[in-house]
């Protein structure tokens, strides 16, 4: 009975003891999410983006569009949209993909997300890569704030 009683306090003890380290570091984590300042990039290298759409139709215009609105110089942004489902998401990735320089491969039959990475991770030539899905909205300082930490 007293070491069962005993082990319970010790638990008790480790848990009041942990919860605040939690805390601190989860606030930490929490603070450097929530910070405003977007550190210097010291580098600016050529990133690639990959979007996937099928079926997105307009979600895929929005995303692209916050991609090309990223705060780094647009002449080292390549982007390749893959996708397809529907005719107005084909149509759509195809006048987005004209418009903006962006390479759109049709994935005429669904095969799965990991196959459409995979497929457009093959005409990737620079050093960063960042694959998102078409429902995504990136910050205008996603890009510069994900380079920072690799600075």
């Amino acid at each position: 009975m007293e070491m069962m009683l005993m082990l319970s306090v010790f638990q008790i003890v480790s848990v009041l003891w942990i919860l605040p380290v939690i805390l601190i570091e989860s606030l930490g984590i929490l603070g450097i999410l929530l910070k405003k300042e977007v550190k210097k990039v010291k580098k600016e290298p050529n990133i690639h983006f990959v979007v996937a759409a099928w079926k997105e139709r307009e979600r895929v215009v929005k995303c692209v569009n916050s991609i090309l609105a990223q705060r780094y110089p647009a002449s080292k942004i390549k982007l390749t949209i893959i996708g397809g489902g529907d005719e107005n998401t084909v149509k759509l990735c195809r006048a987005l993909a004209k418009k903006s320089g962006a390479e759109f491969i049709h994935e005429k039959k669904r095969m799965g997300k990991w196959f459409a990475l995979n497929t457009a991770l093959k005409r990737v030539k620079t050093d960063y890569v960042a694959f998102t899905d078409a429902d995504c909205i990136l910050e205008k300082d996603w890009l510069r704030k994900m380079l920072s930490h690799d600075a």
